[in-house]
């Protein structure tokens, strides 16, 4: 199988997708809010099906995040708190991957990434009950913890040159630990 021709077609069809919705919409929330749907129905189909892929926030003991572009969740064993289509509030507990889509990644959009993450780093997965007798430990962040923390992507079909993008994100680095950090970053035309 020739993988990278795989990727070629799948990133060739996103960007047909996003160009769709450019030349088909003139309200930039509808855009956007249909290139994030473009990438929800792209995940749907390469992920394995146990796993839910909604929008919406998420929920810890009555605190929000905001809104979040794509929530990736197990489908068997997350309660839905709230849904209207494909908007949900789910626990946090629940949650593997938060991903945030943007047409145009600069570097307003990266700090309103950031101040996203933030909303969902700072909750906390409360309700979670270890599988006695076996407690297994996730070393992750420099941290050992009993279960999976919530990882934060961004994904952007365009942006401005990715070492602008890590530069803006080194010069943050310090000021935050290894586990308030933004754990990929995929611009689809630069790598």
């Amino acid at each position: 199988m020739n993988i990278s021709g795989v990727f070629a077609q799948v990133a060739n069809k996103m960007r047909a997708d996003m160009e769709a919705a450019r030349s088909a919409l003139s309200h930039a929330g509808l855009k956007g809010s249909a290139f994030e749907e473009a990438f929800r129905q792209f995940l749907r189909d390469y992920l394995p099906d146990n796993l839910d892929v909604s929008t919406g926030q998420l929920d810890s003991c009555g605190r929000m995040t905001r809104q979040l572009d794509v929530v990736i969740s197990d489908r068997a064993k997350t309660p839905i708190l709230y849904q209207s289509s494909q908007t949900r509030v789910i626990p946090i507990e629940c949650v593997y991957a938060v991903i945030e889509v943007k047409a145009h990644l600069d570097t307003p959009e990266l700090d309103n990434t950031l101040a996203n993450m933030d909303s969902v780093r700072t909750l906390e997965k409360l309700a979670f009950e270890p599988e006695y007798p076996l407690i297994r430990t996730i070393d992750l962040y420099g941290q050992s913890t009993q279960i999976w923390p919530v990882m934060y992507f961004l994904f952007a079909f365009e942006g401005i040159d990715i070492q602008t993008i890590a530069n803006n994100l080194a010069a943050r680095r310090m000021s935050r630990p290894l586990n308030r950090r933004i754990d990929t970053i995929c611009v689809l035309d630069q790598g």
